[in-house]
């Protein structure tokens, strides 16, 4: 049995977060100004989604001067029984490719990482907080040079803009109620 005081110096246990893979979301960079950035953001959503919103899952990412956000969506059928059954009892579900974003370059450049199943090109441009493109894409379908040559395009980057390789799994938990991306 654990104490109180046992619990007050380990700290609280950390909730795991449900990483899905990012080619099953559509993401938007959408300018937002006031309070309800939530409201936007669904309003937003509703507009381009054939599905209504409580059919998906839904999330954004709020650049640090609060006038943009990453939302993301995906239907709830784009996701098999088995793999809604796989994530942890009222967990946060996000996409792989949120724990990319806390890593951008200093000036216009392509962050792809590979994973075992996928590889994910994040493009971003310099002084941006939130990349100006996402490319996700199983491994059989391309490579890493051809999903960055995919991203800049997208971006409106040129084509000689720098490339950073990463590899390694990206996780996710909840921690004292803030979500904690790796």
């Amino acid at each position: 049995m654990t104490s109180p005081f046992t619990r007050a110096f380990t700290g609280p246990k950390p909730q795991e977060a449900a990483m899905l893979p990012g080619n099953r979301f559509f993401v938007r960079r959408l300018s937002v100004e006031g309070d309800d950035v939530p409201g936007q953001v669904n309003l937003a959503l509703e507009a381009i989604s054939p599905f209504p919103l409580e059919q998906m899952l839904v999330g954004f990412v709020t650049s640090a001067d609060g006038k943009q956000v990453l939302a993301y969506a995906a239907h709830r059928r784009r996701f098999t029984a088995e793999e809604s059954f796989a994530w942890p009892e009222d967990c946060q579900v996000v996409p792989e490719f949120l724990a990319l974003c806390g890593h951008r370059p200093a000036a216009d450049g392509i962050v792809v990482h590979r994973s075992n199943e996928r590889l994910t090109a994040l493009a971003w441009k310099a002084g941006d907080e939130l990349p100006a493109a996402i490319v996700v894409a199983e491994l059989a379908d391309t490579d890493e040079a051809g999903i960055a040559r995919e991203a800049a395009a997208r971006a409106d980057l040129a084509t000689d803009t720098p490339v950073e390789n990463l590899t390694g799994a990206l996780a996710g938990a909840i921690v004292e109620g803030d979500l904690i991306l790796k």
